[in-house]
């Protein structure tokens, strides 16, 4: 490929050769391929899998964080503490304090 020319990726064409419109559909298809390869449906198994690895991946990143600052990056505030959610915390509020 040489500068200043275009080179066809994909043609936009029926069996018998002529032009089909092009959508932005075709145009998400086209270049998924080209970046991805093939598309390919995945069971219910392989998207649970996908899932799982991407939640593994995320939590790795903010354990790595954590480790790094001593602290969560999802903190939004320095006084901001962590709080045991399997625990149930009760607070006595009393209707003359309201």
């Amino acid at each position: 490929m040489r500068s200043g020319t275009y080179e066809p990726v994909y043609v936009f064409q029926d069996a018998k050769g002529e032009a089909l419109p092009v959508t932005e559909w075709a145009l998400d298809a086209v270049m998924h391929t080209a970046e991805f390869g093939e598309r390919r449906q995945l069971s219910d198994a392989d998207m649970r899998d996908k899932y799982h690895a991407s939640m593994e991946e995320d939590a790795k990143y903010f354990e790595a964080q954590f480790h790094e600052a001593g602290r969560s990056a999802l903190f939004a505030f320095e006084n901001s503490v962590f709080v045991d959610s399997t625990k149930v915390y009760k607070e006595s509020v009393h209707a003359s304090e309201i």
